[in-house]
């Protein structure tokens, strides 16, 4: 687990008349994009990833009802639950809802250790059919109780592996309706990091 959020105050109203305080985090906590630099040495950092590839026309996965704990989605759970055409994904954000983090996020233990993920061939499908960036609201590999080091983390090397950012622990995913959407993907740009928070929303299409 990474170090807990804090914030320390170093204006406030009563004295300085402002607010300003000093925020210390991992880059990679809450809602947040993985670059692919993340896990390949020579992978392009956050702040060179164009923001086109973090914007775009949404695919929704509706794998709620199936996404239980330690469930590894398969290539058949994500063709049964695309909502629409799911034969266009070429170029398009892959919106993997599971619901989970709306359940479980305030208990981190249980959050990362009995998350429902991909699997890896349901990632490297997703790879395969061309999709830009994938959104979770769920962990991105199951937890691996080795060192750092020696972790396989699959699903995480083949999204990456292939340039395509992963957008993790979001939130309200459920909550898009079946209609076309945009989905944004916004980070801060890092120097040359391996990810950075981000803001992240979907622009519905009446």
């Amino acid at each position: 687990m990474f170090r807990k959020v804090h914030i320390a105050p170093f204006h406030v109203h009563e004295i300085h008349r402002r607010s300003n305080a000093d925020l210390y985090m991992a880059i990679h906590t809450a809602t947040h994009i993985d670059a692919p630099y993340h896990f390949v040495a020579g992978g392009t950092p956050i702040d060179r990833i164009p923001l086109d590839r973090l914007i775009g026309e949404g695919v929704l996965f509706r794998v709620e009802p199936i996404a239980r704990p330690h469930h590894r989605l398969s290539v058949a759970d994500l063709q049964s639950s695309v909502v629409g055409n799911g034969s266009g994904l070429s170029g398009k954000v892959a919106v993997v809802a599971t619901g989970w983090s709306n359940r479980v996020f305030s208990d981190a233990l249980r959050y990362f250790q009995d998350s429902p993920t991909l699997s890896p061939e349901a990632a490297a499908w997703l790879a395969d059919a061309g999709v830009k960036a994938v959104v979770l609201d769920c962990a991105t590999d199951a937890p691996e109780q080795v060192p750092v080091a020696e972790q396989a983390m699959p699903v995480h090397r083949i999204l990456l592996g292939r340039g395509i950012p992963i957008v993790e622990n979001c939130i309200d995913l459920v909550q898009i309706p079946d209609r076309r959407h945009t989905l944004y993907a916004i980070p801060l740009k890092i120097l040359d990091e391996s990810g950075a928070p981000a803001r992240v929303f979907a622009v519905i299409e009446d």
